[in-house]
């Protein structure tokens, strides 16, 4: 007070700016969603590959075993039950 010097007053808060935030926020937006998302897709793609690599290696081969697997879906499809 001697010197002339007054503390100075506390500056208003300033409201965010509306828009782009910059590219740190970008960025932890894609950590947070896009990611994640991305390894779920990838992970379904890799196992719908494995059942159907599974599904094949299970189909009949033989001509015997073809023939007992129609019978087998004849006999247990509830319209084939009519027509036998």
């Amino acid at each position: 007070e001697r010197a002339g010097f007054v503390p100075r007053p506390p500056e208003p808060e300033k409201d965010p700016k509306p828009g782009f935030r910059g590219g740190k926020a970008l960025l932890i937006f894609f950590l947070c969603n896009a990611v994640p998302f991305s390894a779920i897709m990838y992970y379904l793609r890799e196992q719908r590959e494995k059942r159907t690599e599974m599904a094949m290696l299970v189909l009949p081969k033989a001509p015997e075993e073809v023939a007992a697997e129609v019978l087998r879906v004849i006999r247990t499809a509830a319209v084939c039950f009519l027509l036998q």
